[in-house]
């Protein structure tokens, strides 16, 4: 939906029911799920699937494994050597999102930390294509790769249960889940079991302790453990709780102040007549609980206490589970009607999001793209929207000014919302950074919850928050800590957290990376990429700009020049204004565009900066043929193209192995920026590249292609095939006129 990236299911796997060969519903309860192909080991008994049915459709050759050190194999079972620490680690980055884009800034970030080498992007373009190599051996230099592919802002690596051990995990976990669920704890212990057999050791073990891996390697242990828990779940059921208490005692060690689990091992003591144990259980949890936090056992271990002591026959019965927090069906936000009218699809996704918070259910909402393309203004829509509304709103935008006091986007926000300012711990204070950050991040929370609330005097219901941050790209470390926070615990209040920041040719701060992949995790946010205006869209907005409508040429034009960034089209109907031009013929490139651009131009490498040059003189588009007969080999322009396509820059052209730059504002500046020698050569180097296609070619347009070449390279090759060119041009063009 309009570049929304949707959540993964409760357990961080795959969406339900994918590539599973029958449910609990399954007539042959012995049918494991074959979509995890080789990756998870066969049950005693199972029927072996039909080999056509082993990989699923279109799956690569090799699988991965990333629950333990990774491991690499071929369709016969042989390792496959990655290389060296960057490319395993580069893979495990990429494996951990598996099916989703992991943007070049945080590729980077993760592999060369905070201060990378200036040919970072060519090191990175060359790793890549090295791992595509190693990932599909028999791709011809021309074939377009199927597996590790170029999106933009970065990179997706395609893997599904069949080729990847978390996602298999996962899979087999959630059906474990559901065959308890229904009925079938036997074979939900046989599917767990079967899952738990993947587990290898430390997930993600190339990433080492970097923030962004802490918290992909967190999601999977929590999976692990959750999967120990069902298991248990199941023996209980069964009736082997003999079975379940050796793995409860080890869990509860692992994880001591979690009550829930002490809860399962009681439960599981007593069904086991060791009533004495059970009782022993609940003492030492009870002492852990006060020693360490100070606090007493909840009100699920009181009961449960009396009840043993009671020796409650019920508790025979218990099957203890996961309890998810259930949010109430939102409530109709008075007014967000005010949302609807817009025609844009994020708009409507922001008009769902707020009438789920007006009911009760926090969420966080990200709008990320380039620069220009409309994210600030899609966030006034929504704060006019709430202010009409009667919600409570608060905007701050994350200016990366050096003078600016620490906190100070939220302290902006609490100070609009009538609350208290964070206090942020003294710079000399001792103690452990962590639990001050946390301390904060409580202040916060409450303060935000406290704005929600209904007013002392006369109020009775709460009033809805709205709270905007504008360019994330531009916080401080502690702010994007907070958030994160915030994202992963939101008060249970009616409140709406909208963020916006440049993900498109923009550098993210390593901080700010590592607050969006936590924000990616979390089931409460939902990320919108935002694209540009349609040729209507850009119609409207010229409208407004010009003062009339004119005609459908003037705006299918601009949206051609423009890619329909909203940016990009107002500064260039200004000039249009300025010039007195309607028709684009003398409007040249905005400074302000012109700045935009060359930013995002400068951050491509030297190799690549060098064929899109040549891309520019040829034309808006070009195609592998041309850049081949120009002296680029294929594998070379590949390779080269790849982070203008990641940068957005450039697109897939309208022919197959071609491309096509994103806004022909990108050409013009590129173009623009060539001295007048080089711009020449450039000239005479694609003049002879398509005077080798003469001989096979009776195209009038090719001709006229090479005259204009030719007459642009006059500084280089002469006279003599301009005019060469230019006399059959217009010979071509008398013809076509008798």
């Amino acid at each position: 939906m309009g570049g929304m990236t949707t959540s993964v299911g409760a357990h961080g796997g795959v969406p339900r029911g994918r590539g599973w060969s029958g449910g609990v519903d399954d007539p042959d309860r012995t049918h494991l799920p074959h979509a995890c192909g080789r990756l998870a080991p066969p049950l005693a008994g199972a029927r072996t699937p039909p080999a056509a049915h082993r990989e699923l459709p279109g799956s690569p050759v090799v699988r991965y494994r990333v629950l333990g050190p990774l491991e690499v194999e071929d369709a016969d079972g042989r390792p496959v050597d990655v290389g060296g620490a960057k490319p395993r680690a580069l893979l495990t980055l990429l494996l951990a999102e598996p099916g989703r884009v992991v943007a070049v800034d945080r590729i980077v970030s993760a592999l060369w930390g905070e201060h990378p080498p200036p040919t970072v992007t060519g090191t990175l373009q060359a790793h890549v294509s090295h791992l595509r190599r190693v990932l599909e051996p028999a791709r011809g230099p021309r074939e377009a790769p199927t597996v590790l592919l170029t999106r933009p802002p970065g990179y997706l690596l395609q893997a599904g249960p069949a080729q990847l051990d978390s996602l298999c995990f996962a899979q087999l976990a959630e059906e474990g889940d559901r065959a308890v669920a229904g009925g079938d704890p036997a074979r939900g212990v046989a599917l767990l079991d079967r899952a738990l057999a993947l587990w290898r050791g430390e997930p993600l073990a190339e990433l080492g302790d970097l923030p962004s891996a802490a918290t992909d390697r967190l999601r999977l242990t929590e999976l692990h453990v959750r999967a120990r828990e069902r298991r248990c779940d199941a023996l209980l059921a069964t009736g082997r709780a003999d079975a379940a208490v050796p793995d409860l005692q080890h869990l509860v060690a692992e994880h001591p102040l979690r009550e829930r689990l002490w809860a399962r091992l009681v439960t599981a003591l007593y069904a086991a007549d060791r009533q004495a144990d059970a009782l022993d259980a609940l003492r030492r949890c009870t002492e852990r609980l006060r020693d360490e936090l100070g606090i007493d056992p909840g009100p699920e271990l009181r009961d449960l206490e009396r009840a043993v002591l009671r020796q409650d026959p019920r508790l025979t019965d218990r099957v203890p589970r996961p309890v998810l927090s259930v949010v109430p069906p939102s409530a109709a936000t008075p007014g967000a009607e005010a949302l609807v009218d817009h025609p844009q699809v994020e708009l409507a996704h922001l008009r769902v999001v707020a009438e789920q918070a007006a009911g009760g259910r926090p969420g966080v909402v990200v709008l990320g793209g380039e620069a220009g393309i409309g994210k600030t203004r899609l966030a006034e829509t929504a704060a006019d929207a709430g202010r009409a509304t009667g919600w409570s709103v608060a905007w701050s935008r994350c200016a990366d000014d050096a003078g600016a006091p620490a906190l100070w986007p939220w302290t902006q926000v609490l100070e609009q919302l009538g609350q208290e300012q964070l206090a942020p711990p003294a710079e000399n204070a001792v103690g452990d950074a962590d639990a001050a950050r946390f301390r904060l991040f409580q202040d916060l929370r409450a303060r935000l919850a406290a704005a929600a609330q209904p007013a002392p005097v006369g109020g009775a219901t709460t009033r809805p928050v709205l709270v905007v941050l504008d360019d994330l790209q531009g916080a401080d470390t502690t702010l994007v800590q907070l958030l994160a926070l915030l994202a992963r615990h939101l008060p249970r209040v009616p409140l709406l957290v909208v963020v916006t920041v440049r993900t498109v040719g923009e550098e993210l701060p390593e901080a700010v990376v590592d607050c969006l992949a936590r924000l990616n995790r979390e089931p409460a946010c939902s990320r919108l990429r935002l694209a540009g205006l349609d040729p209507d869209g850009v119609a409207a907005l010229l409208a407004a700009q010009l003062g009339s409508v004119g005609d459908r040429s003037l705006a299918a034009a601009v949206h051609d020049r423009t890619g329909g960034n909203p940016f990009f089209v107002v500064e260039l109907s200004r000039w249009m204004v300025g010039a007195h031009d309607l028709h684009l013929d003398s409007v040249p490139v905005p400074p302000s565009v012109g700045e935009v651009l060359r930013t995002r131009l400068d951050r491509l490498p030297s190799d690549t900066r060098a064929v899109l040059e040549l891309t520019a003189i040829a034309g808006r588009e070009v195609t592998m043929d041309l850049l081949e007969s120009a002296g680029i080999p294929a594998e070379e322009a590949l390779t080269a193209l790849d982070p203008a396509v990641a940068a957005g820059l450039v697109v897939a052209g309208t022919r197959p192995w071609s491309w096509r730059f994103a806004h022909a504002l990108v050409q013009e500046v590129l173009a623009g920026d060539l001295s007048a020698l080089r711009r020449a050569r450039l000239h005479a180097r694609l003049g002879e590249a398509l005077e080798r296609c003469i001989p096979g070619t009776t195209d009038d347009e090719l001709v006229e292609r090479l005259a204009h070449h030719f007459v642009a390279a006059l500084p280089v090759t002469g006279p003599g095939p301009a005019r060469l060119y230019s006399t059959a041009a217009a010979r071509a063009a008398r013809a076509r006129l008798a």
